[in-house]
């Protein structure tokens, strides 16, 4: 799931958009996998300046030209704008105890995956559309980058940025 939110989310982004990987915490604390705790806590710091330096390094990496703008704006803009949900997780997360029951672990997890969905809805088009305003080598390195082996092993490699 982290592979095609991640490659769904931000051509501009290397197609990243954060899909958290929850971290493990002491005692009370969720178990591994499940949400809540230092992991989330730092996927909802800052992301509109992570964002912004992977759109801004994708952008550099596709050598994006002056005829790609309009749909690299408009996937730009998408992206920046796909989050609602997400962003309202966030702030619930902020003012909310962490889950301590299995239930209440699987219904975080549920609003997660159900706001990444959302994401990928959104910025599915305009991804379809930037994506086909790429040349053959443009592509190469956005393919590449998704699958790992482009230089430093992609944006979708480790705990995801955001």
């Amino acid at each position: 799931m982290k592979r095609i939110l991640m490659a769904a989310a931000g051509l501009g982004a290397m197609f990243a958009l954060a899909v958290p990987v929850f971290a493990q915490g002491g005692p009370g604390a969720p178990p591994p996998g499940g949400p809540g705790g230092p992991h989330m806590e730092r996927m909802c710091e800052n992301r509109d300046a992570r964002l912004a330096g992977m759109l801004a390094f994708a952008e550099t990496k596709l050598k994006i030209t002056q005829d790609q703008r309009a749909a690299w704006t408009k996937f730009t803009d998408t992206v920046k704008s796909s989050d609602t949900a997400l962003d309202k997780i966030c702030a619930d997360e902020a003012k909310a105890p962490r889950p301590t029951t299995l239930p209440q672990h699987v219904e975080r997890m549920q609003q997660m995956m159900a706001a990444h969905l959302d994401q990928v809805q959104k910025v599915l088009p305009a991804l379809n559309e930037v994506y086909a305003a790429l040349t053959p080598e443009q592509k190469k390195t956005a393919d590449e980058f998704m699958n790992h082996r482009g230089p430093g092993h992609g944006m979708g490699r480790g705990h995801g940025p955001m």
